[in-house]
């Protein structure tokens, strides 16, 4: 125990005053979040149960953020949402502006943890004005770096770049910050590296490290690394790479060693070192393999494709560039296919080529496809990614359904990086309704029938003035066939299959109507199937859809789940998972809890799958009542 924690149980122990003793044990429990977030929790729980004996408001605030960080650190970003909105009411309550501001800020860092930057921003810019109302410089520049860095990731470096220097200036104007100084010199260097300035961005970084020891720090190590290789240093690249590559092992850290074997191994090849080259990006991977940072692992390939390009090994070069092509997105597969053709054909002539003059065009007919490859795959995945972006904005997140049902999972993964699949939930009176969604297709096409699809259920849920589940599908059918047209003279299919339940907790029952798809229902260890009706959304106008009314007990579960889990490919015989095995799985995990089932799901497909690829959208949503 430090000797800060003997301190304050050591003044726990000497408080008379009940009211002192809880905001030492509050101030126990912040400080154990440092070195066990699980005795942090357990502290702060017990607090919150002190001063609710005690009615003491100011206890319940303090645990309530205890417990708000705590859940955040543990991943739990629903419970520590939930802690926080109740610490905040009460910090409101007490007019406490400080703890008012630092809750608004974790709400930030919840949102950004899940995604949602524009809400994060929303967080902190508030929490930036509060601090400026108290003046409380510290916290004010804890917000302009985070505003900053939320607008980094929005690619605006402009905006970024202007609450970075704000934020540098008041950390100067108030000195003793070594550390924020050595942070916001470091983010303004990423921006000036991102804009291509990397003269300018190694002056802020050699600046961070003056105002605090940095050197330490894998990420400063590798920046500056590579903006040194940018500038063509080859010296100091591999001077601070090495560093990098050595705290990186001391650290344990698989992504900063398979970055820094990356680097280095650009260093060798830029010099000419081919061998070598070979042996650090080779290195790379199988580090990169064990972080499954795949961004690395295509960098790696894409370096070892023209590192034996340039041996005039077209064979090996192709070997590798068609692994950096599978490591890319799927949406662009067809592109990075029609480079990986050419390079087939660049290989095949090079076998009845011998004269040198014609090795060296095919070599630069090689690094030229490369770089197209890599430029076309830049422009679709940061497409791809902005609409991912937006289709998340307008869906239901996933972490929704804890607001409901604390008890519950959506496991998620689509094909592609946007989906075809989607979870639904709407509250109407007493009865949650809630949906696994399946539209026509994947990716990009799957996506934007997602959105038109969220937008018919809605429509319907709000127009129905009861939460019937059949009634919902007949009328999203009508609407999908009278105003989609889903049969249309070009023969293509707009549809969606669905599984449905409208939940009333208070009368321990669901009622369950399904497009093609089932619900499954476990109750005292038996697993019974409720099948929907065998038809789509959307394919037929006089289509009626079936409810199901099913009874509920304490600890039933219910799943409701699309095609995609039971029809993956996988196993020693490359057949489907099928749908008894997915039942069998069901029934094995389901005493466990929802979070631990979800990561049981995830290690089950994965173990599966081995190295198949992923062959359509999936989703399973658990309900514990």
């Amino acid at each position: 125990m430090s000797d800060n924690l003997k301190n304050i149980q050591r003044k726990i122990n000497l408080a008379t005053n009940a009211l002192e003793k809880i905001d030492l044990q509050n101030q126990l429990a912040w400080e154990l979040r440092l070195t066990d977030i699980k005795e942090s929790l357990a502290n702060a729980i017990i607090t919150y149960n002190s001063s609710l004996e005690a009615s003491y408001i100011k206890g319940k605030a303090e645990s309530l953020r205890v417990q708000a960080n705590a859940f955040y650190v543990l991943s739990k970003y629903d419970q520590s949402f939930h802690k926080a909105i109740e610490a905040l009411e009460l910090f409101r309550e007490l007019n406490d502006k400080s703890g008012e501001a630092a809750i608004i800020t974790m709400l930030g860092i919840n949102s950004y943890s899940l995604g949602d930057y524009e809400n994060s921003l929303k967080y902190h810019i508030l929490s930036c004005q509060i601090r400026e109302e108290i003046n409380d410089i510290p916290g004010i520049i804890i917000s302009l770096t985070n505003i900053g860095t939320i607008y980094f990731i929005k690619k605006d470096y402009a905006h970024a770049a202007q609450h970075f220097e704000k934020g540098l200036e008041l950390a100067r104007s108030i000195g003793g910050r070594p550390a924020d100084e050595a942070i916001l010199l470091i983010n303004l260097g990423s921006i000036h590296s991102h804009n291509k300035e990397h003269e300018k961005a190694l002056q802020f970084y050699f600046e961070s490290i003056n105002r605090y020891n940095f050197l330490n720090n894998v990420a400063v190590l590798l920046s500056i690394s590579e903006s040194f290789l940018n500038i063509g240093d080859l010296t100091n690249a591999e001077k601070y790479y090495l560093l990098g590559l050595d705290k990186a092992i001391s650290l344990e850290s698989n992504f900063g060693e398979a970055k820094a074997r990356l680097g280095l191994g650009k260093v060798a090849y830029k010099r000419g070192e081919h061998k070598l080259a070979v042996q650090y990006l080779e290195q790379s991977i199988t580090k990169a393999g064990f972080s499954s940072e795949e961004n690395i692992l295509a960098e790696a390939y894409l370096s070892l494709s023209e590192v034996w390009a340039s041996n005039k090994d077209y064979e090996k070069a192709l070997s590798y560039h068609k692994l950096f092509c599978t490591e890319k997105e799927k949406e662009f597969s067809r592109e990075a296919d029609k480079k990986t053709q050419s390079l087939l054909v660049l290989h095949q002539v090079e076998t009845l080529k011998k004269e040198s003059e014609s090795q060296r065009a095919l070599n630069d007919e090689l690094k030229k496809l490369n770089e197209e490859v890599e430029k076309t795959n830049r422009s679709i995945v940061e497409s791809i990614n902005y609409a991912k972006h937006i289709q998340d904005s307008i869906l239901p997140h996933a972490g929704s359904l804890k607001q409901y049902f604390s008890e519950s999972f959506v496991f998620q993964r689509p094909k592609d990086i946007i989906s075809g699949d989607f979870f639904w939930i709407y509250e109407k009176e007493n009865d949650i309704l809630v949906a696994a969604v399946d539209c026509t297709g994947h990716g990009v096409s799957g996506a934007l029938m997602s959105v038109v699809a969220n937008s018919v259920l809605n429509q319907v849920a709000v127009n129905q003035w009861m939460p019937n589940p059949s009634f919902i599908l007949n009328e999203a059918n009508h609407f999908m066939e009278r105003t989609l047209k889903a049969h249309d003279d070009s023969g293509l299919r707009d549809s969606m299959d669905i599984a449905m339940c409208s939940i009333n907790k208070s009368k321990t029952e669901l009622l369950f109507a399904g497009a093609h798809n089932p619900l499954y229902h476990i109750s005292a260890g038996v697993l019974t199937e409720y099948k929907g009706d065998s038809i789509s959304i959307g394919n037929s106008a006089s289509a009626k859809f079936t409810n199901h009314r099913i009874k509920l007990k304490k600890g039933d579960c219910i799943y409701t789940f699309t095609d995609g889990f039971a029809d993956q490919k996988g196993g020693p015989l490359r057949k489907k998972f099928y749908y008894e095995p997915f039942k069998n799985l069901l029934l094995k995990i389901h005493l466990e809890s929802m979070e631990k089932q979800k990561w049981l799901l995830h290690e089950t497909i994965n173990e599966w799958m081995g190295n198949e690829k992923q062959i359509d959208d999936m989703l399973v949503i658990g309900i514990k009542i």
